[in-house]
């Protein structure tokens, strides 16, 4: 798992410079600009590949060498590609969690108020962009049900991880429900993210898993890190 591991080194480095480039810029506390706007998504995208790449670590550091295949067609595709609109969900995420940090909701307004608010003329566009993340993590994480069933029955290998997607993506869509209907306090939004973070490495070993060679350790394969291509 070499490449995983340079992988981590170089995704920490980078999420050190954009933790850095947001306290430089003044990117933090009340600022409201489209800057910020840009660069959370990019955060909170480098700190899910660098979990993920870490992730991998750790799932290869437990293991003897190892024969990968390389995602070729067909099923092989479906788990990469669910990462990638996991990834948006993410981004999209936190550009409606930066909305809710900066234009709070008022007491005793309801949830039918807030989105004719948020879609008012006079509302800022982080306002009007908070709509983008439910509906966009519905669709995804809806579609990620199907996915990893096809994923489990094609790779035996992964099944298990499978399993473990469909459950929490329900629970996921339960709690993002949830924090809608409860205008996004807080400490919703905190177990909100958390959710987030075990469907994303679930995802990510579901889809190390699934290229496993027939689900088993390849003794004197010569792979030390890195995939094989069939």
């Amino acid at each position: 798992m070499r490449r995983a591991a340079l992988a981590s080194l170089g995704l920490m480095v980078v999420e050190a410079l954009i933790g850095a480039a947001l306290v430089v810029f003044r990117l933090v506390a009340d600022d409201v600009s489209a800057a910020r706007a840009v660069v959370l998504p990019i955060h909170l995208v480098n700190t899910s590949l660098l979990l993920g790449a870490m992730a991998i670590v750790a799932w290869g550091s437990a293991r003897d060498a190892l024969l990968l295949r390389w995602p070729a067609e067909g099923v092989d595709w479906l788990l990469p590609a669910a990462m990638v609109g996991l990834l948006v969900v993410s981004g999209t995420g936190a550009v409606t969690a930066l909305g809710d940090t900066l234009f709070p909701v008022a007491p005793g307004v309801e949830l039918t108020g807030k989105i004719l608010a948020d879609q008012a003329h006079y509302a800022h566009f982080l306002q009007r962009m908070r709509i983008l993340h439910p509906v966009i993590a519905v669709a995804v994480g809806v579609s990620l049900l199907p996915v990893a069933q096809a994923v489990a029955a094609a790779r035996p290998a992964a099944s298990g991880w499978c399993r473990t997607i469909q459950v929490l993506v329900v629970v996921q869509l339960a709690a993002g429900t949830v924090n809608v209907v409860l205008l996004a306090p807080g400490w919703m939004q905190v177990v909100h993210l958390a959710l987030a973070v075990a469907v994303w490495l679930s995802l990510v070993l579901a889809w190390v898993s699934a290229g496993v060679e027939d689900g088993r350790t390849v003794a004197g394969a010569g792979i030390e890190s890195g995939l094989a291509r069939p």
